[in-house]
C-alpha cells in the first residue's frame, strides 16, 4: 500500500513539473514572436504612434516586469481564465474592449475532449 502512494505521489509531481515547464515555454514562445504582442490584439497596430502603443500595452498588462507578467498568467490560468475573445476593431484614445471570456466557449468541449483522451 505504501508503494502504491509513493508512485502517485512521484506521478503527481512529475505532471506538475512537465505543467509548470510546458508553461514557461509558452510564456517565452510568446515573447519571442517577432511582433508585439499589442499586434495580435489591435489589426491596426502596425499604424499607431509609440503613445498609442504605449497605451496598449499599458491595457493589455504588457507594461510590467516580465516576472509579474509570469505570474498572472499563471495565477489567471489556476482561476480558470484561459484568456480573451477579442473582437472588433477599436481606437486606442478611447477604449472600449470588445472583449469576451473565451473559457465559457472552452469548457463545454472539454469534457468530450477528456473523455477522448481517457
Amino acid at each position: 500500500m505504501r508503494r502504491v502512494a509513493s508512485f502517485f505521489v512521484r506521478r503527481l509531481a512529475a505532471a506538475l513539473f512537465t505543467l509548470l515547464a510546458l508553461l514557461a515555454v509558452t510564456f517565452v514562445v510568446y515573447w519571442a514572436l517577432p511582433s508585439t504582442p499589442a499586434q495580435f490584439v489591435y489589426p491596426e497596430a502596425q499604424h499607431l504612434t509609440s503613445y498609442q502603443l504605449a497605451h496598449a500595452n499599458q491595457l493589455l498588462g504588457l507594461d510590467k516586469p516580465k516576472p509579474v507578467q509570469y505570474v498572472d498568467y499563471l495565477w489567471q490560468l489556476a482561476h480558470g481564465d484561459v484568456g480573451r475573445f477579442w473582437t472588433g476593431s477599436v481606437l486606442i484614445e478611447n477604449t472600449k474592449l470588445q472583449q469576451q471570456p473565451i473559457g465559457p466557449q472552452l469548457f463545454p468541449s472539454l469534457r468530450a475532449t477528456l473523455s477522448i483522451i481517457l
